[in-house]
């Protein structure tokens, strides 16, 4: 039987192998709202048909129905750990490569141009450049030679 603070698991839709809390239901108790946490792997808030979901044995105390309240009751449940969920490594890609829009391209190329210019040479990077100088001498203009007439 699905309650509030039941565990499932999404068997259909795009979402489905993903578990997730149920947070409410409705009156007619059709439809159940869900909730999980994204770095985990979880479902995202939303609305639900309950012949979608599967319960499981583990159930959490829900103390309201906002997002955090709901992240902390998980997190402190020890469900995670029991059901093996591990941290998802592409969020932090995807978050990376939303933030690179266009006006912050702009921001960033001229952050780095004044970094450049700002920038001091290291101590091995100034004694590269004076080997290079020392080794090769300065170029002078060489005589052009004149071509052999047959």
């Amino acid at each position: 039987m699905i309650e509030v603070g039941t565990i499932c698991k999404k068997l259909s839709g795009r979402e489905g192998g993903r578990y997730c809390v149920v947070v409410s239901l409705d009156e007619k108790g059709k439809f159940a709202q869900i909730s999980g946490i994204a770095k985990y792997g979880m479902c995202r808030a939303k609305r639900c048909n309950i012949k979608h979901l599967k319960a499981t044995q583990f159930k959490i105390q829900l103390k309201s129905a906002k997002q955090e309240d709901i992240e902390r009751a998980i997190s402190e449940s020890g469900v995670i750990t029991k059901m093996n969920l591990k941290k998802d490594k592409r969020l932090k890609y995807i978050k990376i490569v939303k933030c690179w829009n266009k006006s912050s391209k702009a921001t960033n190329k001229a952050a780095v141009e004044k970094r450049e210019e700002t920038k001091k040479p290291t101590q091995a990077e100034g004694k590269k450049a004076e080997k290079i100088s020392a080794e090769k001498p300065a170029k002078s203009a060489k005589p052009v030679k004149a071509e052999k007439k047959k």
